[in-house]
């Protein structure tokens, strides 16, 4: 047998302790562990560090539902190992199976519990008495096909719980979905890249990228030119010269940097007052956006380097 459900409990301390289901049944179903792509609440929490990802088989017709759990409904449904549904061949026309947590209540009492994996036609999904499904994934699959060149739908779009902690403080533990402030920044727990866990990503600073620089200025510092967006407006940072060793910038002279992705570029022209360093002491320098992404410095002084930090502008696409 590789999926049992049982009544949630808790362990906090001292002995397990059932939760009153019914409570946990009205806080799932109202609250919701994930929101559908429609839009609807669907009340399943589903487990973030197990191995959840569906696979389709190139051989037979067997769809794996990998190593994890499902709350729902009050139960918790376990799936180890890793369990396998069939979606059969399918003649005529396209159709499309749904895969999720079937709710019976009339298991409530029996060994394997209310909750199960189950595989159905989009159009023959059948719900017990008092009972419901959540979808969890769609496979469509077209006439002759095999199953692992099918289309697969991923239903889960993770919202959570709001967490505070001390800063630098994550818990690995969290559940997808779940925001955490650490009093410095926001950070959202999102499945990693292969899709087997949870990571942290900060909503309050950029995933950066290097910029790539035209041939007149190059890294200085070793501080490298890169870009990112966060809060809705791009940033850029690191530090430029002149790619001529041991040469100034020229005074009032434009200097093409680089130029921003598309998506990046301002809806207006931004102009900027900038850091730079001249004859040892602090000078500035204009930056100049333009709507078509190219970016031109301006040195009031013959000086060395200029810093870029904290440049930021809503870009046109925002």
């Amino acid at each position: 047998m590789t999926t049992v459900s049982r009544p949630v409990v808790a362990s906090v301390s001292g002995p397990d302790a059932n939760i009153d289901h019914v409570l946990w049944r009205t806080l799932f179903d109202d609250a919701g562990g994930i929101v559908l792509a429609d839009g609807s609440a669907s009340g399943l929490d589903i487990n973030h560090s197990g191995d959840l990802r569906l696979t389709l088989s190139a051989v037979d017709d067997t769809a794996t539902v990998g190593v994890g759990y499902y709350r729902y409904r009050g139960f918790e449904l376990h799936v180890s190992p890793a369990h396998g549904l069939t979606l059969a061949a399918v003649t005529g026309s396209a159709k499309t199976y749904l895969i999720g947590v079937m709710y019976n209540p009339a298991n409530e009492s029996t060994d394997d519990g209310p909750l199960s994996l189950y595989a159905a036609l989009d159009t023959a999904v059948t719900i017990p008495s008092g009972g419901s499904f959540r979808k969890v994934w769609g496979v469509t699959r077209q006439p002759s096909q095999v199953l692992s060149l099918a289309a697969k739908a991923d239903y889960r779009q993770y919202v959570g719980p709001q967490l505070w902690a001390p800063p630098g403080v994550r818990p690995s533990d969290a559940a997808l979905g779940t925001r955490l402030h650490d009093g410095v920044n926001d950070w959202l727990r999102v499945r990693n890249a292969a899709a087997t866990g949870g990571e942290w990503k900060c909503l309050t600073l950029p995933d950066w990228d290097d910029l790539s620089l035209t041939g007149s200025v190059v890294t200085g510092a070793g501080l490298t030119p890169r870009i990112g967006v966060a809060g809705g407006r791009v940033w850029i940072e690191g530090q430029v010269k002149r790619s001529v060793v041991g040469a100034n910038f020229v005074p009032d002279s434009d200097v093409t940097l680089f130029t921003l992705p598309d998506e990046l570029c301002p809806a207006r022209l931004v102009e900027m007052t900038l850091l730079t360093s001249f004859s040892g002491a602090s000078t500035s320098a204009r930056l100049q956006i333009n709507t078509n992404g190219v970016v031109i410095l301006n040195c009031a002084d013959s000086t060395p380097w200029v810093q870029l930090d904290g440049c930021s502008w809503f870009p046109k696409a925002a």
